[in-house]
């Protein structure tokens, strides 16, 4: 018993250490997502506007779209750091993030 409670404690903490390096992954990646959500589906949103809201030469309608890209372009380093966040939550095998809604699928 003497040598059993040490180990049972060592691994407690062991496992209380891994648990709190869960939950900084799941809040590192919702900060993350919660920001560039609403980002992208407000893109989305404004593309599928652009879309049904044809109007102006094609040249004009040419020059907004590439506008959006290059605007998608200055944000992919955010869209990548949030991927590179959920790769590593991937590897944690860490299933739920009570603190977003959003995930990478």
């Amino acid at each position: 018993v003497k040598t059993l409670v040490p180990h049972r404690d060592q691994t407690l903490q062991e496992e209380l250490a891994r648990q709190q390096a869960n939950e900084r992954l799941r809040r590192q990646f919702a900060a993350q997502a919660n920001v560039i959500g609403p980002w992208i589906q407000t893109k989305m949103e404004e593309i599928g506007h652009i879309s049904i809201d044809i109007t102006g030469s094609l040249e004009d309608q040419m020059n907004h779209l590439k506008q959006y890209e290059q605007n998608i372009i200055n944000y992919k380093s955010n869209i990548d750091k949030l991927e590179g966040d959920h790769q590593l939550i991937q590897e944690a095998l860490i299933f739920d993030n009570k603190h977003t809604s959003y995930t990478m699928e």
